[in-house]
């Protein structure tokens, strides 16, 4: 969470959490929401917020695969989130899910630790 730009950290103390957590918010240049004004910062190396770069911190394999591992475990979480959402249209909803479904395939693809982690991490 290095600069904390956009996150805010809550102190939580009740019964059955106590610790921070981190609660990100204005989404405007993520691929996500894919706003026509958003882009990317520069030396990035991209020509659009909607292609992905790991700017995390360099971990052991075995460490990015538990967390690769552990975002498939949210694919349809995410997914009907997303598709039941209310305040998305029906454009926005599919866009949506196209961009979500196409990280899941990705995490997918052989070698995707190497080629999308260990390449850009820091």
């Amino acid at each position: 969470m290095t600069g904390r730009h956009n996150l805010k950290i809550l102190f939580m103390d009740t019964p059955d959490i106590r610790g921070y957590a981190p609660v990100p918010y204005d989404f405007d240049y993520t691929g996500l929401v894919n706003t026509h004004y958003a882009i990317p910062g520069e030396g990035l190396g991209i020509k659009s917020v909607r292609e992905r770069v790991f700017l995390g911190p360099c971990r052991t394999e075995h460490i990015q695969q538990q967390v690769v591992d552990s975002f498939k475990t949210f694919r349809d979480e995410i997914t009907d989130l997303i598709l039941n959402f209310e305040y998305l249209d029906e454009d926005e909803r599919m866009d949506m899910i196209g961009y979500v479904r196409a990280f899941f395939q990705e995490l997918e693809e052989e070698n995707f630790i190497d080629r999308k982690i260990f390449k850009t991490c820091r």
